[in-house]
């Protein structure tokens, strides 16, 4: 029984790490994900299903959409969301023993879910909902709609299945046993089907992303998408944050400094001012300091149609940028922006 990792063992997981990276990002192998997405169905005692693939998981759900729009007796079809999800959790998991899984857990599990779940799976999961939810129900026939909801219930992105790839693939070269083919058609599976809306007799399946762009562990590109699927379908983002194309493609001296004070989302706002400079998002919109304290800054900013309203300058001490916050119409002094911002005089060590 493997119970502690050596140093040389240790010294690999960084391999692991960079090739199941990169895998995310290798294109998908048609016959493979057929072949194995029968298989997972088979182990689910369920019938062989057609399989549909479309170009992103966008392009996808709209192919699904479309296909139970002409389909009149839905009644064969079921979702089986939850029964792949359960059957995909149960195959390899109890074959680890409890304290190699935390070492793992705290080494690479820990450098991997950073990247492919928190990042990558977790950003694309909150667009696709949120569009499927949204922008097909404004651009879609009426007679699409009533199947959007279903659909929004059934999808499984599984680009974070690869940090249990990488798990897996980790244990067996240090030693760890596992049913050959339930190891199989995990690694297999999750190594070529990210994402999949199953159904009693047909799943739909999208290709793998084209392009992931990465900058210290975050997803970044500041010339077009971060996450690019082969359609074109994908995701902006700048050092983590998802962003629009807007902010992402129009220059930083083109790009409007007014964005600051429409955005609600701290984050987007701080990429807005990371890249647009500070100084130049001051000048742009007639700062004047009402009140300057330690690295705080309180600002008058013109917003235009004589709207003067105040704003709280500062660094974000986590990361080292600055950010601009608005504040009470009431706050004179930096102590009174912060107090009515943290309920507290006390200055924030992470701004939220």
């Amino acid at each position: 029984m493997i119970t502690k990792l050596s140093k040389q063992q240790e010294l690999e997981i960084p391999k692991f790490i960079d090739k199941w990276i990169k895998v995310a990002v290798t294109p998908m192998n048609h016959n493979k994900s057929i072949e194995y997405t029968k298989k997972l169905y088979k182990l689910m005692k369920q019938e062989e299903p057609i399989i549909i693939i479309g170009l992103s998981p966008m392009n996808t759900a709209l192919l699904c959409s479309l296909f139970f729009t002409l389909v009149k007796d839905r009644e064969g079809f079921s979702q089986l969301r939850s029964q792949l999800y359960s059957q995909l959790d149960s195959q390899l998991s109890s074959q680890l023993d409890s304290q190699l899984r935390s070492q793992l857990d705290s080494q690479l599990h820990s450098q991997l879910s950073s990247q492919l779940r928190s990042q990558l799976d977790s950003q694309l999961h909150s667009q696709l909902s949120s569009q499927l939810r949204s922008q097909l129900r404004s651009q879609l026939d009426s007679q699409l709609h009533s199947q959007l909801e279903d659909i929004n219930q059934n999808w499984c992105l599984g680009l974070w299945w690869l940090t249990w790839c990488a798990w897996y693939d980790y244990s067996k070269f240090i030693g760890v046993e596992f049913n050959e083919d339930n190891y199989d058609l995990f690694m297999n599976y999750n190594s070529e089907v990210t994402f999949i809306i199953p159904y009693k007799g047909i799943a739909f399946i999208s290709e793998k992303p084209t392009e992931i762009h990465w900058k210290d562990k975050r997803l970044h590109n500041e010339k077009g998408l971060a996450v690019k699927y082969p359609d074109n379908y994908g995701l902006y983002c700048l050092n983590g944050v998802g962003v629009t194309k807007e902010i992402v493609e129009i220059s930083a001296e083109e790009l409007d400094a007014n964005l600051v004070t429409k955005e609600k989302n701290a984050e987007v706002r701080r990429e807005i001012v990371r890249k647009i400079g500070v100084e130049r998002v001051c000048q742009k919109l007639n700062a004047k300091v009402l009140d300057k304290q330690d690295a705080y800054e309180l600002l008058n900013l013109d917003l235009g149609e004589n709207r003067i309203r105040p704003y709280l300058k500062m660094i974000n001490p986590s990361i080292g940028t600055f950010h601009i916050e608005g504040v009470s119409p009431d706050c004179k002094t930096v102590e009174e922006a912060l107090s009515w911002r943290n309920g507290t005089k006390e200055k924030p060590t992470i701004l939220t």
